[in-house]
């Protein structure tokens, strides 16, 4: 065989291969044509085109890079300056940029060792600060960006739907008055934190609470105002969720019986603390200014473990009765109308807040009474009433707990009782005398100081004993029957 018919041989086994392969992957002629004149568009300086539902890989130049982007140190991570501000570990940055090259070098790598990069040492979050915050001698990047509306879009009255929606979900003139200055609060000073959160509270579902958090989202972006579930966020320990958040909505708020107290010191941290460790998956913890307001949603009266003494939850009871559907589909409808979110973001910015005090204790209204009563035990809730009925400062214990519980000693889930009852006793104010105290019968008694606690701390145990006493021979008179007690009490 010459090499001619050699050469032409193996060119119709080539034809034979590649029309095989065609027919085994359909389309597979076309996509090498295309991709034949990609790879020519590229050489001639070409993007990429794309249909509207394909996205296309983001171009970008080495200038462009410097100016955009933050590499931090601790972590090490990169972080766009953009409104997304988005996080990105060091190969998924340069993954993501792995089309863009400076010759057949990506640029990326370039980047991470250009002398006029943006380098700091970690991130953190304050509202208060510039961009670049030195504390302590280290810097940060500061993930806060007051959010953009174009405010020309603004027009009188915009704002009138989202304030008569408030109006009619709070019907209390005051409670209202005061969730508007709240959200405008937020708006105007989002690096304060006020001392309260809102709780709202319904029987029926379907009268637009929800929308509200989905406005706030639309006001703040996604970033700042999140959504989550209240138990989850106690439970886990990853709470990446709260870097950055200046509100956080939680639907359908309930504390499960079991946990109710066992994760109420966690609830009330999350209330109270100013500063938080950030906890984010596969990051290191850093500590973060807490901004964070919560507006928590629910339709149990045991949504949350409430007592007498706490200052942080505002409890508000809401409309009942849902507007009409018509109602609630132009509600929603505004939602996507940049006028009215433009409208409702200069009516929050420019609200007078002259009597607005963030510092305040939530005020104990009949609706927290009411959650704080169906969230105990009927064994808490007597506990209380004794206690709040009873006319002596001090008993001995095993009088007020007979007094409480009765003398079922073989009731399997006496010990249980007893602890939760002491739980609920700590909480209205009642302290153990510093030391034992003897009864008449020789026994030392541990005993109870059901007021005027800073006083009965410093008296004698002689002076103890004789009170305890005399409320004994009293609660004999009444049999320990706490019910007959309390009625003659009152009376």
């Amino acid at each position: 065989m010459t090499p001619e018919q050699a050469r032409l041989d193996q060119e119709r086994i080539n034809a034979e291969v590649f029309t095989r392969r065609a027919e085994e992957y359909p389309g597979s002629q076309e996509q090498r044509r295309d991709e034949a004149q990609l790879n020519q568009q590229r050489k001639n300086g070409h993007k990429r085109k794309t249909t509207a539902n394909q996205p296309a890989a983001e171009q970008i130049t080495l200038p462009e890079m410097l100016r955009r982007f933050v590499q931090v140190t601790k972590g090490p991570m990169v972080i766009d300056r953009g409104p997304s501000r988005n996080v990105w570990r060091p190969h998924e940055f340069a993954a993501l940029y792995a089309h863009c090259t400076a010759g057949k070098k990506p640029i990326t790598t370039e980047w991470f060792t250009h002398p006029n990069r943006i380098v700091v040492d970690d991130v953190t979050f304050d509202p208060a600060e510039g961009e670049y915050p030195v504390l302590q001698a280290v810097r940060y990047f500061n993930l806060w960006r007051e959010p953009q509306h174009d405010l020309t879009l603004a027009i009188p009255g915009g704002a009138d739907p989202f304030v008569d929606h408030i109006e009619y979900l709070i019907p209390d003139a005051k409670e209202a008055r005061d969730f508007l200055d709240y959200l405008a609060h937020c708006v105007q000073f989002p690096g304060v934190r006020p001392h309260f959160h809102f709780l709202l509270m319904t029987s029926q579902t379907g009268t637009g609470r929800g929308w509200v958090g989905a406005l706030l989202r639309k006001l703040l972006g996604r970033k700042y105002a999140v959504e989550t579930d209240l138990h989850r966020l106690i439970a886990d320990n990853f709470n990446d969720i709260l870097s950055g958040a200046i509100t956080v909505v939680c639907n359908e708020v309930k504390a499960p019986a079991s946990e109710r107290f066992s994760q109420k010191d966690r609830l009330k941290s999350l209330l109270t603390d100013e500063v938080i460790a950030i906890n984010p998956k596969y990051q290191p913890r850093r500590i973060e200014k807490l901004c964070a307001r919560f507006l928590m949603l629910s339709n149990r009266e045991d949504a949350l473990p409430l007592d007498e003494s706490d200052r942080r939850v505002y409890a508000v009871g809401c409309a009942d009765q849902p507007r009409s559907p018509a109602y609630y589909a132009e509600l929603y409808g505004r939602l996507t109308d940049p006028a009215f979110i433009s409208s409702v973001w200069l009516y929050l910015k420019n609200r007078d807040l002259t009597g607005f005090n963030p510092g305040m204790r939530a005020p104990l209204n009949a609706m927290k009474a009411q959650l704080i009563e169906s969230g105990r035990t009927d064994e808490q809730q007597d506990a209380v009433e004794f206690v709040r009925a009873c006319p002596w400062e001090v008993i001995f214990s095993s009088d007020l707990y007979r007094a409480i519980l009765g003398l079922d000693d073989g009731d399997p889930d006496r010990r249980h009782k007893v602890q939760s009852v002491a739980a609920v006793l700590r909480e209205v104010g009642v302290q153990s005398f510093p030391r034992k105290v003897k009864t008449d019968d020789g026994t030392t008694q541990r005993a109870m100081i059901l007021r005027e606690q800073s006083q009965w701390r410093i008296a004698t145990p002689a002076m103890v004993r004789k009170v305890a006493t005399d409320c004994r021979n009293d609660l004999k008179l009444g049999h320990f029957s706490r019910t007959d007690l309390i009625e003659r009490w009152t009376e």
